[in-house]
C-alpha cells in the first residue's frame, strides 16, 4: 500500500458504499496512524475482525513449528 502511494497510483471509489469517504481523504491528515483517524470506525473494526480471524482460525500459531532453525517461537511457515 505504501508503495502504490508514494508511486502515485491513487484508486478511484470510496471505503464506504454511500460515498462518504473516498480513498483520496485518507491520506489528507498524513499517513500511518494519522490516516486511521480517516477510516470508518466500523472499518476498523472490519480490518481487526479480519486480522483476528486470520490469528485464530484460518492460520493458527499452533501449526507452525521451528523450521530448520528449530526457532523456539517457529513463526517461519513450514509444516
Amino acid at each position: 500500500g505504501m508503495m502504490v502511494q508514494e508511486l502515485d497510483i491513487h484508486f478511484d471509489g470510496s471505503l464506504d458504499l454511500a460515498g462518504d469517504y473516498p480513498f483520496a481523504d485518507v491520506l489528507k491528515d498524513g499517513m500511518g496512524f494519522a490516516a486511521l483517524g480517516n477510516v470508518p470506525t466500523l472499518g476498523l473494526a472490519q480490518i481487526l475482525l479480519f486480522g483476528g480471524i486470520a490469528e485464530l482460525v484460518a492460520m493458527p500459531a499452533s501449526q507452525y513449528t521451528g523450521g530448520p532453525q528449530d526457532l523456539p517461537a517457529g513463526y517461519d511457515g513450514s509444516p
